[in-house]
């Protein structure tokens, strides 16, 4: 983030939304990261992503997923087991 080059990701139909800079107060995690936090494949995460399901913000070259999200996702995807 100190680079400056950070921001929210889109779903490629939205090609038209401006770039919002994520809150500082956030708890960052990678596609990775995230997929050993849901016990999920981390492509799942990115359908997540692309899909709108899951907000994600792009910091320099990687992809960055708020742990408050993740914890919401969880929720659903344990409702729907």
């Amino acid at each position: 983030m100190t680079n400056g080059h950070c921001s929210k990701t889109t779903n490629r139909k939205e090609s038209g939304a401006g770039e919002t800079q994520p809150p500082t107060n956030m708890n960052f995690m990678t596609i990775n990261q995230a997929a050993k936090f849901l016990k999920l494949h981390p492509n799942t995460i990115r359908n997540f992503i692309v899909r709108g399901q899951l907000p994600a913000y792009r910091i320099g070259r990687t992809i960055r997923i708020d742990e408050h999200d993740l914890i919401e996702i969880a929720k659903k995807v344990e409702a729907k087991a």
